[in-house]
This record gives structure tokens, C-alpha cells and sequence, in this order.
């Protein structure tokens, strides 16, 4: 009767076979390089969306429409709780999302194009400070 380690070595060496005996390689660097221009992004929509809901030409409907996810996020009861690891966030990052899905549809396009110029101006200081880092670490 065979053990199940011999089965199992005989397993990996025939992956191992299959790739060439190359392990795969990721790179840390793209992946840290993706994931702080996302949360760059998503930190540009947020300020867009504020500078959305303070100009003076967007409709009242709209600056409802807008300020109801504040009210969501800033809510203690919502439908994934923020202390739940990732999940809790995704729906904040959701949330945010269908806004600007939504409220794409009830401004007018030169509103738009100036709230999205003011928030591509704006300085955030955290990111910054990573862009700064990253570029020491670079050299």
C-alpha cells in the first residue's frame, strides 16, 4: 500500500515537470505600484464628488443624491460592517462607485469637467509622502 507522502512528492515533482521547475515570480513592485494608484484614484473620485456636491451649479436633487452616501458612510449601521476586514470596505468603495455611476446622469458636462479639473489639482498630503518615500526606496 503507498503512503500518502509518496503521492504527494510524486504530485509536486510532476508540477514541478510541467513548469520546468521554474517557480512562479510575482512582482512586488507592480503589484504595490497598481494598488496605491488605485487608492489614488478612488481618493480623487471621493474629492470630486465633495467638489461635486459644493458647486454652486449642481441641482438640489443632485446634492441630495450626493449627500446620501455621507450619510451611509458615516452611519454606524450598515449593510456590511466596517469591522469586518475587506468586505466592510468594499461596500464603502461600492457605495462611492454607484454614486458617481448616478449622479453622471443629472450633471451637466461642463459642471462636471470642472469639479473633475478642481479634484485632479488637489494636493493630497498621504500620498505625497508614499510618492516620496517610493522614490527614496527607487535610489
Amino acid at each position: 500500500m503507498p503512503s500518502l507522502c509518496l503521492e504527494t512528492v510524486t504530485q509536486e515533482q510532476a508540477v514541478a515537470r510541467a513548469h520546468n521547475g521554474a517557480m512562479p515570480h510575482f512582482k512586488i513592485d507592480a503589484l504595490t505600484d497598481t494598488l496605491c494608484a488605485s487608492m489614488m484614484a478612488f481618493a480623487l473620485d471621493v474629492v470630486f464628488l465633495y467638489r461635486l456636491l459644493r458647486h454652486p451649479k449642481t441641482r438640489w436633487y443632485a446634492r441630495g443624491l450626493l449627500f446620501l452616501p455621507v450619510m451611509y458612510l458615516c452611519s454606524p449601521i450598515q449593510l456590511i460592517p466596517n469591522f469586518i476586514p475587506v468586505l466592510g470596505q468594499m461596500d464603502d468603495v461600492f457605495v462611492i462607485w454607484i454614486t458617481k455611476k448616478f449622479v453622471r446622469k443629472l450633471i451637466d458636462q461642463k459642471t462636471w469637467q470642472q469639479c473633475q479639473d478642481m479634484a485632479a489639482v488637489t494636493e493630497l498630503p498621504f500620498f505625497r509622502a508614499t510618492s516620496k518615500r517610493q522614490a527614496t526606496m527607487a535610489n
